[in-house]
């Protein structure tokens, strides 16, 4: 395989040699490249990509134009694609995808975070999310992208939340709500969340802040879901009704 290249799923596809973009030309040609890299290493189905690339109307020379897009991707990426009869499929390290850097980032902070080491585990965890850069797989329309990219931003939530457990580990409550408070603008129903920003508060000093959350928790939950929170947040709750010690989650 030739030199290192970074390619960027985490967002609008990017190709990288070092410090140099690399042109794989316009729409189509992206398209087919990102459907090879969203299953690394697979034969893709030529149909699968002709699907992907054309999802309403396939021009009569859909077969053509396929074999045409795969040569110029060639050019720009030189021994990377190989081709058999009926797919295709791109030979590419997992240190050279984004999606794979991400997840190994993340898995290595949960056991930095595991092992006691609260302080890499940010720094790793903050270097993981750098490399979100819009949505997965964009623009790429597929039953296996969209399952993927729905995995990944599942991820990402986990991230941004195992960020916050390693800042609020290492006295940085501040940091944390402000984190938790951003994530729960996009996303007002995960509890577990809303846990976490509960007890970031009342680590901070921030009691009546912290029962405030709760109801407006409750509230969420109640007006879009129809139910009441869950356990965990009740006795966090509960908790902090009595004023007890600052929680320790």
């Amino acid at each position: 395989m030739n030199d290192m290249v970074l390619f960027g799923l985490l967002g609008p596809l990017r190709v990288r040699h070092g410090g140099t973009e690399i042109d794989v030309g316009a729409d189509k040609p992206r398209t087919v490249l990102t459907a090879l890299l969203a299953a690394p290493n697979t034969w893709v189905p030529t149909e699968a990509i002709i699907d992907a690339v054309w999802p309403h109307a396939r021009p009569p020379s859909v077969r053509d134009n396929l074999k045409t897009y795969v040569w110029m991707l060639r050019g720009a990426l030189p021994g990377r694609i190989e081709g058999r009869p009926g797919a295709y499929r791109i030979l590419v390290d997992d240190h050279e995808l984004d999606t794979r850097l991400f997840e190994h980032s993340y898995l290595e902070a949960r056991r930095l975070l595991a092992s006691g080491s609260p302080a890499a585990a940010t720094t790793r965890l903050r270097a993981a999310l750098r490399l979100w850069r819009g949505e997965p797989f964009t623009p790429l329309d597929s039953d296996h992208a969209t399952t993927e990219a729905a995995r990944l931003r599942e991820l990402r939530w986990r991230s941004r939340e195992a960020l916050t457990d390693s800042l609020l580990a290492t006295d940085r409550a501040g940091e944390a709500i402000r984190e938790l408070q951003a994530m729960l603008a996009e996303d007002p129903l995960r509890e577990l969340t809303w846990y976490r920003l509960l007890v970031a508060l009342d680590l901070d000093g921030r009691r009546s802040d912290a029962l405030a959350a709760y109801h407006r928790a409750r509230h969420h939950l109640r007006t879009e879901l129809g139910v009441e929170p869950g356990r965990e947040l009740r006795t966090v709750y509960q908790r902090l009704l009595i004023t007890e010690p600052a929680l320790t989650g």
